[in-house]
């Protein structure tokens, strides 16, 4: 069911209920008028026949009070019918009528002294409200005086026919109304409903029409558009790092491809054969370590929680991975040197932590200068007026080369983003090792940043909370 209907039969529900209930409460207050206003008159007439009964010396009969104008005509509805009546219900006198004929037939419920009874007859030319109490010139004869109500209650009802008619068009107007109403309101969410259907996922930037309404339906079309924004970032996204992983996985497989068709296709010495070899070897080494480092990136992608339960000593972190490191930096003849303070535990994953030291420590020798220098920096330091950090730990790798052309900072974080896209790959690499470092700061609630971009001295760190902070941060 559409929600203008929705809100049509809602409103027409509540219409009902409270243009129905305050008819119903309309016609009692009228009908306890109109009885009132009988009552009133009924015992003001009664108290008036009880003086004359009282002082009269003898018994009076009551139509010499009726006016000339009155007698033989039937009840009137300026002075009630009144009857003088036995205990047995025997009608001793009567005026305000031809007819000697008790009003209320049966035996009579005789009312106490002083106590006055009301009774609603219906007689055949109409309806009567009646008073009955005892008679102060003799307590054993009862006083009936009657009004004809029937023309008040005729009025009464034709009131109500009136609140009827007027409750139905109240509530199809109220429905109505509020259909033409949200129907209205709702056509900028429809407008835009139909443009998100008609919308296909593409590079193309998609776009819904936001109506200058200044309410919360501009609000609605902002916002989905901003998520719209994004999600086309993410699929761009998505498309480029299917598009350069492909791009950087063909060419070492191409080039493994040719080292085995040439080992099987010709006559080639045992020399020839075990340098095929260690080239295939090298290019399989080559794509198990692209393939680990893709595979490391789409888990973080997934943003799952880092363990709080594994608490690593940071500095002992960088002291392996410079130990690893020695062989490889004295072969590019650099110096690897560790400058650190003493241990400090940080909580996280001791395989990526390692992983991004290592990176950065590889990344640093591979583009230093010769007899160059590779440091690690190790510190530790407290963050003033940091809502997520009080103290932070920060691993540094800086060494003397080229540097980062100032044109590639804003990308430098990137996947498959180089200096230079000209590089031999095996000099450059993939350009995953700073995306890598920096999902794996991020994962570890920290981040990563070039602090030197060079030439000269280069710098770059990630920054994590201490082991401190985390019970804050979490």
């Amino acid at each position: 069911m559409k929600l203008r209907v929705q809100v049509a039969l809602v409103s027409m529900i509540v219409t009902a209920l409270i243009l129905g209930l305050s008819g119903v409460l309309a016609i009692r207050l009228v009908l306890n008028q109109v009885v009132g206003t009988a009552d009133q008159a009924l015992q003001a007439r009664s108290r008036s026949i009880e003086r004359r009964l009282v002082f009269s010396s003898t018994r009076p009969v009551l139509p010499f009070e009726i006016p000339s104008n009155f007698r033989g005509f039937g009840p009137s509805r300026v002075v009630p019918l009144a009857q003088l009546l036995t205990d047995s219900g025997k009608v001793l006198s009567t005026f305000g009528g031809a007819s000697t004929k008790a009003l209320l037939s049966g035996p009579l419920h005789i009312p106490a002294p002083g106590v006055s009874e009301f009774y609603s007859l219906s007689r055949s030319h109409g309806m009567y409200r009646v008073l009955v109490e005892r008679s102060a010139f003799n307590g054993h004869e009862l006083v009936l005086v009657a009004l004809p109500i029937g023309p008040d209650l005729a009025l009464v009802n034709r009131l109500r026919d009136v609140l009827i008619i007027i409750w139905m068009l109240s509530v199809m107007m109220s429905g109505f109304g509020s259909y033409l109403l949200a129907r209205r309101v709702l056509a900028p969410v429809e407008r835009l409903r139909r443009r998100a259907a008609e919308a296909e996922i593409s590079a193309e930037a998609i776009s819904l029409p936001v109506p200058q309404t200044h309410d919360e339906v501009e609000a609605l079309g902002q916002t989905m558009n901003s998520l719209l924004g994004r999600l086309q970032g993410a699929l761009a996204d998505q498309h480029r790092f299917l598009s350069n992983a492909s791009h950087e996985l063909r060419t070492p497989l191409a080039a493994l491809r040719l080292e085995l068709e040439l080992a099987v296709s010709t006559e080639r010495s045992e020399e020839e054969l075990r340098r095929s070899s260690q080239e295939a070897l090298t290019t399989t080494e080559t794509l198990v370590d692209l393939v680990e480092r893709l595979f490391t990136l789409s888990v973080l992608d997934e943003r799952i929680p880092i363990s709080d339960s594994n608490e690593l000593d940071i500095v002992e972190i960088c002291q392996d991975a410079v130990a690893l490191r020695a062989e490889q930096a004295k072969v590019c003849d650099v110096a690897l040197e560790l400058c650190s303070m003493d241990s400090e535990v940080i909580v996280g994953e001791r395989a990526y932590l390692t992983l991004a030291v290592s990176t950065l420590i590889d990344n640093a020798i591979r583009f230093s200068n010769p007899s160059g220098t590779v440091t690690v920096e190790v510190t530790s330091k407290a963050v003033p007026n940091c809502e997520k950090f009080e103290r932070q730990v920060s691993v540094a790798v800086t060494n003397h080369g080229p540097g980062f052309p100032l044109e590639y900072l804003p990308q430098a974080f990137d996947r498959f983003s180089r200096p230079d896209e000209a590089r031999p790959r095996v000099a450059g690499g993939a350009g995953l090792g700073l995306a890598l470092v920096k999902s794996i700061a991020e994962a570890h609630q920290g981040f990563a940043e070039i602090v030197a971009p060079g030439p000269g001295e280069t710098k770059v760190r990630f920054v994590v909370p201490s082991q401190r902070n985390l019970s804050k941060v979490s």
